[in-house]
Parts: C-alpha cells; sequence; structure tokens
C-alpha cells in the first residue's frame, strides 16, 4: 500500500515542477529593467500612502482653492483622436534585452553640448570601460522643426548630426536612449513667450500643467518628432522627475480640491496618459522613467546644468576619468590596485588617488588637455591672483587700489614687483588662451564663452586691470597724484 500512496504525491510534485518551470520561463521571456514604467500604473498605489507628504492625504481639501469649473479628465487614449501630423513610427527590428543589465551614460545636453566630432572620440572609450548604452537628454539640442522650431537652439544638432551620432554609437555598441523631459525640467519649452501660459505656476517655467488643453497635443509632438529620429530605439526615456511647483497652480487647486487632494493620481493621470500614447503609437517601445516621484523622496543635487538658468557645472572631458572609474566599479565591482593600473593606463595618467580626486600626469584620453589646463586653473588661478592682490607686503604698500584709483606711484618701488604683476599675468593669458582653443574644437561659442566667464575672467579680470595700471602708472614717472576736486 505504501507505493500506491506515493504514486498521487508523485504526481502533485511533478505538476508543480511544471508550473514553477512554466511561471520561469514567462518571467523571462519578458525584458527586466528595474525603471521601465508599466502601461498598467495602478492608481490605487497613490491611495495606499495615505500619509506621504506628495501624495498627500485621502479626504484632504487644499486650502485657498477658488471653486472654479474643473479642468476635464484626461481623455481616454484610445478614443482619443489621433493627430495626423505625428510621424508613422518606423518598423525596426526588436531586440532582446531579456537578461541583460544596461549599463547607460547619461549625456545631458542642456548645458556644454559638445560637436559631434568629439562624441566619435569618446564613444569607443565608453565602450571600452563597460558602458552599453546612452541615456541621451537632447532638450533644446534637438532639430525640432515647423511649430516646435522656437524650442531649438542656435547650436542645435542637424538631423545630419543625429543620425551620425547613431551611426557612431552603433557601431561602438551602445544603444541609445533619447530622454524627453514630459512634466518636470520644462525650462526649454516654457521660457518661451509661445508656451508661458502653459505653467504650472506662472512665475516659474520648471513644471508644464497638466490640465491645459494644450499640454499633452505639445508634449506628443516633441516625443513624435524626437522619436522619428530614433526609429530603431527599443526604449524612450518621459523624464517625470523634479516636478517642483506640482499641485500649485489654480488648476491644479481646483482639481485637487475635489479629488481628495490626491496629487499622487493627478501625477499619475499625466504619466498614465503619455503612456497609453507610446503604447499605441510606438507599441515596440519600452518607456522609462525617473523614480523620485513615485519613491516620494526629497529630491538631491545632482551636477550638470541644473536648468536654463543656471551657470554650467562641468565639462565633459573634465567628468571623463570620473565616468571610467564609475564604469569599472559598476561593472567589476570595488577598485582593486590592479584595476586603479589598468585605469591608469587606458586614461594615461601615471597615479590615481580617489580620495583626494587627483589624477597625476598628463593624460591620453579625449580632451586631456583640457583637464589639465582645467585643473590648473582650479587649483591656482584664484589663490594667485589673491597672493598678488593682497598678500604680497610691498605690492599692499606701493601699488595699492588707492594708487591706482589716483593714478600715482614711485617707478622704483614698482620694479621690484615688475615681474610678479606682469609676467604671472602673462603666464596665465597664455594658458588660458590655450585653453580657449581646445575648448572651441569641442565645444559651441556659447558654451566657451559661459565657462570661461564663470571660470577664469571672474578672478582674472582682476588681473588684467591691475597690469593696464601698472604699466599706465609706470609710463606717467612718477607724476604727483591728482588733486581731489571739491
Amino acid at each position: 500500500m505504501a507505493p500506491r500512496n506515493k504514486i498521487p504525491l508523485l504526481r502533485i510534485g511533478v505538476l508543480i515542477i511544471v508550473g514553477l518551470a512554466v511561471i520561469k520561463f514567462a518571467y523571462k521571456s519578458r525584458p527586466t529593467h528595474t525603471i521601465v514604467a508599466s502601461l498598467r500604473i495602478e492608481e490605487k498605489s497613490a491611495k495606499e500612502s495615505k500619509d506621504n507628504f506628495f501624495w498627500g492625504k485621502a479626504g484632504e481639501p487644499q486650502e485657498n482653492s477658488d471653486k472654479r469649473e474643473l479642468p476635464p479628465e484626461p481623455p481616454n487614449e484610445m478614443n482619443a483622436p489621433v493627430d495626423e501630423n505625428l510621424p508613422l513610427k518606423k518598423k525596426g527590428v526588436a531586440k532582446d534585452f531579456s537578461g541583460i543589465q544596461l549599463r547607460l551614460v547619461h549625456l545631458d545636453l542642456k548645458g556644454a553640448a559638445p560637436k559631434v566630432s568629439y562624441l566619435e572620440q569618446i564613444f569607443p572609450l565608453l565602450s571600452k570601460m563597460g558602458a552599453n548604452g546612452l541615456l541621451i537628454e537632447y532638450e533644446d539640442m534637438f532639430p525640432y522643426s515647423g511649430e516646435l522650431e522656437i524650442l531649438k537652439s542656435p547650436y542645435a544638432y542637424s538631423k545630419e548630426d543625429i543620425e551620425k551620432i547613431l551611426h557612431l554609437a552603433e557601431i561602438n555598441k551602445l544603444e541609445v536612449v533619447p530622454l524627453v523631459q514630459t512634466f518636470g525640467h520644462m525650462e526649454y519649452v516654457l521660457k518661451h513667450e509661445n508656451y508661458r501660459s502653459l505653467r504650472e505656476v506662472e512665475q516659474y517655467p520648471n513644471s508644464i500643467n497638466p490640465h491645459r488643453a494644450e499640454t499633452m497635443p505639445l508634449v506628443k509632438k516633441i516625443l513624435g518628432q524626437v522619436l522619428e529620429l530614433h526609429p530603431m530605439a527599443s526604449f524612450v526615456h518621459i523624464g517625470a522627475d523634479e516636478v517642483f511647483h506640482l499641485g500649485e497652480g489654480q488648476d491644479s487647486k481646483t482639481w485637487l480640491n475635489s479629488n481628495n487632494g490626491d496629487l499622487g493620481k493627478m501625477f499619475l493621470a499625466h504619466v498614465k496618459e503619455l503612456l497609453n500614447f507610446l503604447h499605441s503609437h510606438y507599441p515596440d517601445k519600452y518607456a522609462l522613467m525617473w523614480d523620485d516621484m513615485l519613491r516620494k523622496l526629497s529630491v538631491e543635487n545632482i551636477k550638470g546644468k541644473y536648468d536654463h538658468y543656471s551657470v554650467l557645472c562641468e565639462l565633459l572631458p573634465v567628468a571623463l576619468p570620473s565616468l571610467v572609474v564609475c564604469l569599472r566599479a559598476i561593472q567589476h565591482g570595488p577598485l582593486t590596485e590592479e584595476s586603479k593600473t589598468e585605469i591608469n593606463q587606458i586614461l594615461g595618467f601615471s597615479k590615481m588617488d580617489l580620495k583626494k580626486n587627483i589624477c597625476d600626469g598628463n593624460g591620453a584620453f579625449p580632451g586631456a588637455e583640457i583637464y589639465r589646463m582645467v585643473r590648473i586653473i582650479n587649483d591656482d588661478l584664484k589663490k594667485k591672483v589673491r597672493e598678488i592682490m593682497e598678500g604680497d607686503s610691498e605690492i599692499r604698500a606701493w601699488f595699492s587700489r588707492y594708487h591706482r584709483k589716483h593714478r600715482f606711484g614711485n617707478p622704483h618701488k614698482m620694479e621690484t614687483f615688475r615681474d610678479k604683476v606682469l609676467k604671472t599675468h602673462e603666464e596665465w593669458e597664455t594658458l588660458t588662451d590655450s585653453l580657449r582653443v581646445q575648448l572651441e574644437t569641442i565645444y559651441f561659442p556659447d558654451t566657451v564663452e559661459e565657462w570661461m566667464e564663470e571660470n577664469v575672467n571672474l578672478h582674472l579680470d582682476a588681473l588684467r586691470k591691475m597690469a593696464k595700471d601698472f604699466k599706465e602708472i609706470l609710463e606717467l614717472k612718477a607724476q604727483p597724484k591728482a588733486v581731489l576736486k571739491k
């Protein structure tokens, strides 16, 4: 009897094993990406987070909300009329990313966008160090056309440039993921007078008003033009991070007052309509988005150009060593002495000190000359100028601001520190002129001018003025100071 009793148990065991195998196979057949936005976003998740500051409490009314006609609910995408001007998706070969970990390098082009010729130099390096994809955030560097042409920078890439970037990425085995901001970080759109009325809060150009009838057609046109030039892309990133001031506009306050103050539901409604649009027009593309608004956490500052109103924060050649170290660590784990040696050989450095953020040697990577000169400027320019302007006792005694203002000085004393003033000025002018030449090979004129103004001229102008005054006062041959007029 014992063997007979075991037969049903064995059958059950076999069924369980088969079932698990089927589930595992079905799971593996789908791409697994931690930041892929599901097309079936469950709005109930907002209700489950009742005590969170972002989502708000259920039943919590919004203060200072005037009673107005409510903005309409977003139309059902399946029933909404399709814009005939939207480009038809070009069919591409579907790629299987199951089991592949994408290591993307984020190219944020809203500031200090490099020329295509420099991208051609660094793509092989990125690929060699383990990157297998590029997250390209074009913003105003994209060649928008038609009514969107106002969005593009005077130095925007051409369509031919985009084609070349995609070709360069392909031959270096880098998957290109276009990033299109669709909710927050919309300064590149909302700074223009044509679209000022679409701001969530009239004073701030950061976030778009999700309730205005013109908002969704505009965002879809932007997405459509970008994706038209990326027909082979398997992914599209819709941004949706740092939607500052969301819920502060009058339309949003009115909506929230009638929807239990559920800010999360309002956020998801906008995102969901975008995902439905992508699903219906570009069904073979996976949608990605940042997760900070979903996680409901405070957003930390990151480097880069924060928006279109901030100054430049970094240059790609200067950031390359750090990027290479990060790629190496992501791919192989903690850095060993052996891996540091490998990185030094690739970058052309003799030594690397991660704690001090120092790389010794001239470097042998694309843009290494810029890295070297920027490091000198960062380490020494401000310090050297201050030493001359404030730290030298003879200069303070015989060539102070008072002497320069009233145009007098003792030539005998001035000759003792001539070299310190004039030679130092000449050396820095030579270095910065060389830097400008190098920058112009990689960047467009607006980027070069902005970086030089913020990082060089800010300090060097004072030394330039001192050198000019020195020469002019020396030519006066010790004339007495001018008598102040009463």
